[in-house]
């Protein structure tokens, strides 16, 4: 009797050391209130213009939507004439992080967790777009260092978009580059600022 119950012990404690260790939040993938990122963007064309902006991204509170919480991403471009804000609602679960484009829209699952190399995932049912973690690099983007990045390479279904994006721990994307239709885009993270940091 003894033993068995110092047996259910130890159990429970590698368990909770076990739990302990596991951090609660995809380090590659961070969602908190209060999160800013700035890139600049180069857009070329297929015959070679290139046009120039920048994109801020922040996380700027919560939504309840059905029984679900969700965090209110909210994107917005600057010197992109056309470039719309987009608004993307995102929840976090064990297996990815799933996310609405709009309030009445279907959820589907944007990012498969946890995020780690040789990961594959499906985004979409029509149009369908897949993902792989290919490995983990140190880049260096716009004069700044990021050490043991997550290079995520993607292709559509029919294989008119393609590209790559690099995920630094702590901090999310650094560096996406992609491809549609001839048309090339490049997001380089200027500035990263987290929850809390003030203005």
């Amino acid at each position: 009797m003894r033993s068995s119950l110092l047996a259910v012990v130890i159990l429970f404690a590698g368990l909770a050391t076990l739990l302990a260790a596991r951090p609660d939040d995809d380090l590659y993938e961070p969602l908190a209130v209060g999160l800013r990122w700035e890139f600049s963007v180069e857009i070329t064309s297929p015959s070679g213009e290139v046009r120039n902006g920048s994109a801020v991204r922040e996380i700027i509170g919560t939504r309840t939507i059905g029984e679900r919480s969700y965090f209110v991403s909210v994107t917005r471009y600057g010197d992109l004439p056309g470039f719309a804000p987009l608004v993307t609602y995102l929840r976090k679960a064990a297996d990815g992080i799933y996310a609405l484009d709009d309030a009445e829209g279907a959820e589907y699952r944007e990012t498969a967790l946890p995020l780690t190399v040789g990961q594959r995932w499906t985004v979409g049912t029509v149009g369908r777009g897949h993902f792989h973690v290919e490995k983990a690099e140190s880049i260096v983007v716009a004069g700044q260092s990021y050490e043991n990045c997550l290079k995520v390479v993607f292709q559509s279904e029919r294989g008119t978009s393609r590209g790559a994006y690099y995920l630094a721990a702590g901090i999310g994307i650094v560096l996406d580059t992609a491809e549609h239709l001839g048309t090339r885009f490049r997001f380089a993270l200027l500035s990263f600022r987290g929850p809390g940091a003030g203005p």
